[in-house]
């Protein structure tokens, strides 16, 4: 079933949200099957911004702690935009290995 994320629905309105999937997948599989696929890509995506913001703010961060004299402070966020590079690295890697 297609999951939802960060959305709050009473009872009634997930039990009518679900049954409207369950006639989704019962009488054309495949636009649930694309339904669910454009979600996936959603987070993908929205991931991909993430890293990208905390790189962007991360790095200059680092340069300008060096450049008032905290190296702790500088290193830790170069360490965080290293991670970060990294981690969307990967994903983007994984998501080519798929397709």
């Amino acid at each position: 079933m297609i999951r939802r994320r960060c959305v709050v629905l009473s009872d009634r309105e997930r039990e009518t949200l679900h049954e409207i999937e369950r006639q989704f997948w019962d009488e054309d599989p495949n636009v649930a099957h694309g339904l669910e696929a454009a979600e996936r890509r959603l987070v993908r995506d929205l991931r991909r911004y993430v890293y990208a913001i905390t790189i962007a703010v991360a790095a200059p961060l680092s340069l300008f702690m060096l450049a008032v004299g905290l190296p702790a402070s500088a290193l830790l966020f170069a360490a965080v935009a290293g991670w970060a590079w990294v981690a969307r690295r990967r994903r983007i890697d994984r998501g080519r290995r798929r397709s």
